[in-house]
């Protein structure tokens, strides 16, 4: 099931503890997330600083923004 960035920000206002972990579940893994971007195609990126394979050069940096 997809969500939407607005049904995903409603779902975590519902927790009543806002400090908690966000944690994204794949098939085969349980990563935590680090950092949330918004790409140069205006994507939002879920990034774990361990195990992504998003780049982290400057260049690409310039092309992102941390939300």
């Amino acid at each position: 099931m997809a969500l939407t960035v607005r049904g995903l920000i409603e779902k975590l206002e519902q927790l009543e503890n806002k400090s908690v972990d966000v944690y994204f579940e794949t098939p085969d893994s349980l990563l935590n997330i680090d950092r949330v971007i918004l790409d140069e195609d205006y994507d939002v990126a879920l990034v774990n600083d361990v195990a992504s394979k998003h780049c982290n050069c400057e260049y690409c940096k310039e092309f992102e923004t941390e939300l």
